[in-house]
């Protein structure tokens, strides 16, 4: 039945729904690309500016940095997009001032205590995680990063408020073009001057205050708007206790996930450095970079579908929640499974951007790449799970996918190093992403294979799987191997894709993005 309804032309509801999607998933695309870009820049600058050891000592503390602050965040990022998209789908405008109030409030407070907990623990922290460097220098660097925490969470939860209003403008704004790009431009200056690690730091640091005060008042300006427009904007909100109670109760177990879900990114680097060396940590941060630039594109897609999810299930209107879950995903399998097979057979090829010393990093490479295709293939899952009000759910997931992540790491990566890390996260990932399917699909009846599934994942396969290890067979891993396989694949891929576009919704797509944007084209979300 699902099948054959799939088969008939998208009716104008389903382009609607699949428009309001492309038109935001380009406006971050966009913007991500310009992230990805910098934030690639940025991992070049550093690595070849401080070297393996020098960017294993930068990233260990960036790392230690992001776990704390996404603590720190306790949920409430996720838990107010959700709030502010059922609040406004359901006419109930008037609740979301209390629902900011209830979600940043106690972020800032939990984030002061992180700081000041991690002042005082910075020596003990760098002596565990930072060996071979002066401690007082690593010390130094840890507690700078600590005066960040309350700030970044918060930013994070004020930008999240922000997309609950359909609209992708501030948070795109700040986090994909502002403070990637300010980094960058800092970290060139600090590093051709002749600074270390100390002193990238804190040019690392110095974007996190401007974009508060950026976040802040976008979302202050949005919920004003809003609060003019809506007829119930006043005398119609349920008790704060009530509200706060409510959003908490989803936020809570979400926090827990997110801070599992961060330190499955970032531990492993930590680890490294705290079982092998900084050098090997740095080689690892490296490798993590490149398999995480295919997370960007999917970010894309998931930024805009959170909101516009929540709206749909608060509804009960399942099944366009369904086709926009499918057509989100073949996008990113369409986008993302390319890079990744390249990398399988050419990463050792791609790590020398680094440096000739991170081609050691080519089997975490080969495994992360792996785990990528299966985390692309099954689309924005998790946030599907969380928008549905599983985020209970979700912690369940997430705590045993760092189980196995920590645990598989620390049993491999003092044997076979930084390839043992990328095999505890490959299967973390896998263990997340299929238990995450396996609830969608049985729990909610909803699964991201559509009829376009299959077919950009066949094209995909074909064109860079087979033309790639054609030319790596003609040429080896080398620079005209890639270069081979990504022109002939590309030319091939196209037309393909050319050929395939009604049975990928590519030209709802193409329709959605030639419309003219409208005065609210960050726009508002099909009712």
């Amino acid at each position: 039945m699902l099948e054959e309804a799939l088969r008939q032309p998208p009716s104008d509801q389903t382009r609607s729904d699949v428009g309001w999607l492309a038109r935001a998933g380009v406006l971050n695309l966009a913007t991500l690309v310009v992230q990805s870009l910098a934030g690639f820049a940025l991992s070049v600058v550093v690595t070849r500016g401080l070297h393996a050891h020098g960017a294993g000592v930068f990233f260990e503390v960036v790392g230690l940095f992001v776990i704390l602050s996404s603590g720190a965040g306790l949920g409430a990022d996720t838990g107010l997009v959700r709030a502010v998209a059922r609040s406004r789908a359901l006419g109930a405008v008037a609740e979301v001032r209390r629902l900011i109030g209830a979600a940043v409030l106690p972020v800032l407070v939990c984030g002061l205590l992180v700081a000041a907990a991690t002042w005082a623990a910075a020596p003990w922290l760098a002596s565990v995680f930072l060996h071979g460097v002066d401690q007082q220098d690593a010390t130094a660097s840890i507690r700078l990063l600590a005066l960040f925490v309350p700030l970044q969470a918060a930013t994070i939860v004020v930008l999240s408020g922000t997309r609950g209003f359909d609209t992708m403008v501030p948070f795109v704004l700040v986090e994909n073009l502002c403070k990637p790009l300010l980094r960058l431009v800092l970290l060139v200056l600090v590093l051709a001057a002749g600074f270390g690690a100390s002193a990238a730091l804190a040019a690392w640091t110095a974007p996190i205050a401007l974009g508060f005060l950026v976040g802040v008042a976008a979302l202050a300006r949005l919920l004003a708007a809003a609060e003019r427009t809506a007829r119930t904007a006043a005398g119609t909100a349920r008790p704060a206790r009530d509200l706060a109670g409510e959003f908490w109760r989803f936020a809570a177990p979400r926090g827990l996930a997110g801070i599992f879900q961060i330190a499955a990114i970032w531990l492993n680097v930590l680890m490294v450095g705290a079982l092998r060396s900084p050098r090997e940590a740095g080689i690892y941060a490296a490798v993590s970079k490149l398999a995480m630039l295919g997370a960007l594109v999917m970010q894309a897609v998931r930024l805009p579908f959170a909101p516009q999810i929540s709206g749909l299930l608060a509804r009960g209107e399942r099944g366009r929640a369904r086709t926009v879950y499918q057509v989100g995903t073949s996008w990113m399998v369409t986008v993302c499974w390319p890079l990744y097979l390249l990398l399988l057979i050419f990463g050792v090829v791609v790590l020398q951007i680094f440096g000739s010393e991170f081609s050691a990093g080519h089997a975490a490479l080969l495994v992360l790449s792996l785990a990528m295709l299966l985390n692309v293939g099954t689309g924005s899952v998790t946030v599907l799970l969380l928008m549905a009000g599983k985020s209970s759910w979700n912690v369940f997931n997430t705590m045993a996918a760092l189980a196995v992540n920590v645990g598989l790491g620390l049993l491999l990566v003092p044997r076979i190093g930084i390839a043992g890390a990328a095999i505890g996260w490959a299967a973390g990932i896998a263990v997340d992403n299929l238990a995450a399917l396996v609830e969608v699909w049985l729990l909610l009846r909803l699964h991201p294979f559509g009829r376009g599934w299959g077919l950009a994942a066949a094209q995909a396969v074909l064109c860079f799987g087979g033309l790639g290890l054609a030319a790596w067979l003609l040429w080896g891993t080398t620079l005209a191997g890639l270069a081979a396989a990504t022109v002939a694949g590309s030319v091939v891929y196209l037309v393909l894709i050319w050929r395939a576009r009604a049975a990928l919704e590519l030209n709802v797509f193409a329709e959605a993005v030639r419309l003219r944007a409208g005065p609210d084209d960050a726009g508002s979300r099909p009712a």
